[in-house]
């Protein structure tokens, strides 16, 4: 007779709901929608011919089949998980996974990777570059650098810095306009808009006493990159992040007019889950970024 196993998909639902006592919570824990929790469970009864859960006053509640069902998978699928987390846990593990938005990776990470690797070329390091904030525990991500207050609810913060915004302009437009000061350079300008932040400029302006309104011509960018970009072909100005547009300034392809700064509420944080227990790897990676951090 053919070994039959059921679906793992559904097996892991079964698992996650009865731990969490309903699927709005299983769903957070599997990184999934709490459709694809449903149609998981369904499935799995559709597998066994039994029914595991029904609803009573809005809620799911175990069967008689479920709850002896669910005793009997709890331990090995335990088990199971345990046995993953130490693997992957293991010294023998070399590759960290590492979440962080792109502009974050292309304006402070990438200039230093040549440095991180002459200092550690036993780490390998997956980079995870995205605006999404990532659910570290659900998508097995080790370690996170975030943009914010610094202030989520049950995750490990350690501060890294914060941010200087700074207008930045190509040196070619700035030179081509050729405005006596910032208020005069902003109405004979086009404003650079990241979509992400649409009153960004709106509250510069105003933080630094400058003239600002609708009368501003405006050009909106989906993303802080675009938004760059889009000051270096010379199309307007934008206002940059310090340091991660600190490269760009260095070299000259773009420069700061006037040096008006705002010290941004914002800074950059490094983030991990409370019962995170780093490797060895892990741990190079996270002292190496904390040292880098008070060299910016």
């Amino acid at each position: 007779m053919e070994d039959y196993f059921p679906g793992f998909a559904g097996l892991k639902a079964c698992f996650a709901v009865g731990r969490a006592n309903g699927i709005a919570q299983a769903a957070k824990r599997l990184g999934v929608s709490r459709s694809a929790i449903s149609h998981q469970l369904k499935k799995l009864e559709t597998e066994l011919g039994v029914r595991l859960y029904e609803r009573e006053a809005g809620k799911l509640r175990l069967t008689t089949e479920g709850e002896a069902y669910l005793r009997a998978v709890e331990e090995p699928m335990s088990q199971l998980r345990e046995a993953t987390e130490q693997i992957r846990s293991s010294p023998k593990r070399r590759r960290v996974s590492l979440t962080l938005t792109p502009s974050f990776a292309a304006g402070w990470l990438m200039p230093r990777m040549r440095k991180l690797a002459e200092l550690h070329p036993e780490l390998e390091l997956n980079l995870i570059c995205t605006t999404r904030v990532v659910e570290l525990g659900t998508e097995h991500v080790d370690i996170a650098i975030r943009r914010g207050g610094g202030n989520w609810e049950g995750l490990d913060v350690v501060p890294l810095f914060h941010e200087d915004v700074v207008p930045i302009i190509s040196p070619g437009l700035l030179k081509e306009i050729d405005a006596d000061d910032l208020n005069s350079l902003l109405k004979r300008s086009q404003l650079l808009v990241n979509s992400n932040l649409p009153r960004e400029w709106d509250d510069w302006c105003t933080s630094g006493d400058l003239d600002f309104g609708p009368e501003l011509k405006r050009f909106v960018l989906e993303s802080y990159e675009l938004t760059v970009a889009a000051c270096q072909d010379g199309l307007g100005i934008a206002l940059g992040r310090r340091p991660l547009i600190d490269p760009l300034l260095d070299s000259a392809e773009l420069v700061q007019p006037f040096k008006d700064t705002l010290v941004s509420t914002s800074g950059y944080f490094l983030v991990s889950r409370k019962d995170y227990e780093p490797d060895s790897m892990a741990r190079k990676l996270r002292n190496w970024l904390i040292a880098e951090s008070d060299l910016s």
